[in-house]
C-alpha cells in the first residue's frame, strides 16, 4: 500500500540518495535472469493505488477509477467510473469497488458490473479505506483524526480510534485492523471489534507505505523494513527507501528508480539475498500481487521537470518460482 503524503524533506532525502557516491551493499550469489515486464495498459494520469481480482486490475488515477484486464494488450486505459470530484481511497470485495469523493467525503460502492454508484456514508477528510466481509474501515487524514467503521450495507458509522495525528493508510489482516499514524510516525493495530490500540512500530522519519501480513508488518521510511512477530527490533530489508511495498509468501517486494538501484526487487523477510526481478524505468506509485504476478502502477514519463500527461502505465511482472 502507498501513502501520498510525502513532504519536501522526504523528497530531498531521496534526491540525496541519487547522488551518493557510496555503492549499495553487494549481494552474494548468482543472478537469476530478469523477469519479463508486460504492459497491460497505458494512458493513465497520476495513479495512486491498485487492487486486483481474478480478472481485472482496478487503478485509482487522478481523474477516474480505471479498470484494466489482467490479460491487457498495452492499449489505452479506459475509465471504469468517473467523477466530477477526484476520488481517493481504494478497496473492493467480490461485487463492488469502494472509493470516496474528495469534495464531500461521500463513500461510494461502485458495482463491478457497472451502473450508478451507491452512496454509503459521508465522512469529511476521509483518506484511506480497507474492507472485510461486512464493513469498511476509513481513516480521516487530519489532526485529531479518526478511524471509523461503516457497514457496507449502510448505517451509522462507529468511531474505533480517535484523537490521531493524521491517520493515513489502513489495512485488514484477519481479525485485526492496522493503520499508520502519519503525524507521529508510528504503526498501530487494533481488533476490528474495537478496543485498545497496540503500537507495533515507531519510525524516526515519516512512513511512506506499509504492508501488514499474517505474522508481522513491513514498511517504508528511509529504507524498507520488516518486523515479524517475536522480533525485538525491525529488520532492515533494504537500506534505501521506496514509494511502496507489498508482502507475499514470506517475501517483501519493492520498486526503486534510483540511479544505482533501479528496478523491482524482492528479499526474504527472514533475511537473505536481495534479488532484482525486473527493470523499472519510472517510479512505481503502487503495487499488489496475486498468486502468480506482481502488478505495478507506474507514475509516468518525465517531460523536462514535469510529468508527461497520460504517460502512466499498468505493468505485470511474474513472481519467480521457488526461493
Amino acid at each position: 500500500m502507498r501513502l501520498s503524503l510525502v513532504p519536501l524533506l522526504a523528497l530531498a532525502m531521496l534526491a540525496a540518495c541519487r547522488s551518493r557516491s557510496v555503492p549499495p551493499p553487494a549481494d552474494s550469489g548468482s543472478r537469476p535472469p530478469l523477469q519479463p515486464v508486460k504492459v497491460l495498459a497505458t494512458g493513465l494520469d497520476f495513479p495512486s493505488d491498485i487492487a486486483v481480482d481474478a480478472t481485472h486490475a482496478y487503478v485509482l488515477a487522478s481523474d477516474a477509477l480505471v479498470r484494466v484486464s489482467l490479460d491487457g494488450d498495452g492499449g489505452p486505459a479506459e475509465a471504469f467510473f468517473g467523477s466530477r470530484s477526484p476520488l481517493a481511497g481504494l478497496a473492493m470485495d467480490a461485487e463492488s469497488v469502494f472509493s470516496f469523493r474528495k469534495a464531500d467525503g461521500a463513500l461510494l460502492a461502485i458495482p463491478k458490473t457497472g451502473g450508478p454508484a451507491r452512496p454509503i456514508a459521508k465522512l469529511p477528510a476521509a483518506y484511506s479505506i480497507a474492507a472485510d466481509a461486512s464493513d469498511l474501515y476509513v481513516t480521516s487524514g487530519a489532526i485529531g483524526g479518526t478511524i471509523t467503521r461503516v457497514p457496507k450495507a449502510g448505517g451509522d458509522p462507529v468511531t474505533m480510534v480517535a484523537d490521531l495525528d493524521f491517520p493515513s493508510d489502513v489495512a485488514m489482516v484477519g481479525e485485526a485492523m492496522w493503520f499508520v499514524e502519519y503525524g507521529r510516525k508510528r504503526i498501530g493495530r487494533v481488533a476490528k471489534t474495537g478496543g485498545a490500540v497496540s503500537w507495533i512500530a515507531t519510525s524516526p522519519t515519516i512512513i511512506h507505505a506499509f504492508a501488514p501480513f499474517v505474522g508481522g508488518i513491513a514498511w517504508v521510511d528511509t529504507g524498507v523494513r520488516a518486523l515479524r512477530d517475536g522480533d525485538r527490533e525491525p529488520r532492515e530489508v533494504w537500506y534505501l527507501g521506496s514509494q511502496t511495498v507489498t508482502v507475499r509468501d514470506g517475501f517483501a517486494y519493492w520498486a526503486m528508480e534510483l540511479e544505482r538501484a533501479s528496478g523491482v526487487f524482492r528479499r526474504p523477510l527472514a533475511g537473505g539475498e536481495r534479488v532484482k526481478l525486473a527493470d523499472c524505468p519510472e517510479r512505481v506509485e503502487a503495487m499488489t500481487t496475486d498468486e502468480r504476478f506482481l502488478y505495478l502502477a507506474e507514475r509516468g514519463a518525465k517531460l523536462g521537470t514535469l510529468l508527461e500527461p497520460r504517460s502512466a502505465r499498468v505493468l505485470r511482472v511474474p513472481l519467480p518460482a521457488g526461493p
